[in-house]
């Protein structure tokens, strides 16, 4: 299974192979997306750009405030798919989190078309960020779950696979 991180250096080529500038590509701050870009305030036409993005299996929306790409994975991405496994206890306790957190979307599966989209984005955004900041995101992330829980609403299911690649990952190392 690829991975954000993967994901977005095939997005970089891909906008790097087909515009004549070099545009910024960055994790978006929000939820909305995964990625943010530049390139329509570099070039004007971005139409044939754009096309190949989304046979790429991107999803691409221009911002109405910003004028910016808001680039998002398309819903049927192989990132969604559930783990072939469950993760067991990780050795390393600055993973216990994240664990505690996958073993609760594990234990409820949804079907794609309930779960929250934004609150999906943000938990696979916890495989790229530094240990640290995804602890403090997890334990936040646990409590907006729990809380969808208590009103009967679907969880984001569809990071799970993410979720369980990166425990073995980093606790492999």
């Amino acid at each position: 299974m690829a991975d954000l991180s993967t994901r977005q250096q095939q997005l970089w080529q891909l906008l790097c192979e087909t515009a004549s500038k070099q545009p910024m590509l960055r994790l978006s701050r929000t939820d909305d997306c995964f990625w943010i870009c530049d390139l329509p305030r570099r070039i004007s036409d971005t139409a044939q750009i754009r096309t190949r993005l989304e046979a790429a299996g991107y999803s691409v929306t221009t911002g109405e405030t910003d004028g910016l790409w808001h680039i998002d994975l398309s819903p049927n991405d192989v990132l969604y798919t559930p783990p072939a496994e469950r993760p067991c206890l990780p050795k390393r306790s600055a993973l216990h989190t994240l664990y505690a957190l996958c073993r609760l979307l594990l234990a409820h599966p949804a079907p794609q078309e309930e779960q929250p989209m934004p609150l999906v984005r943000a938990l696979m955004k916890l495989s790229v960020l530094e240990a640290g900041e995804r602890s403090r995101q997890a334990v936040k992330l646990y409590s907006l779950c729990a809380e969808r829980l208590n009103h009967r609403l679907a969880l984001p299911f569809a990071a799970c696979g993410l979720l369980v690649k990166t425990i073995q990952e980093e606790d492999a190392k």
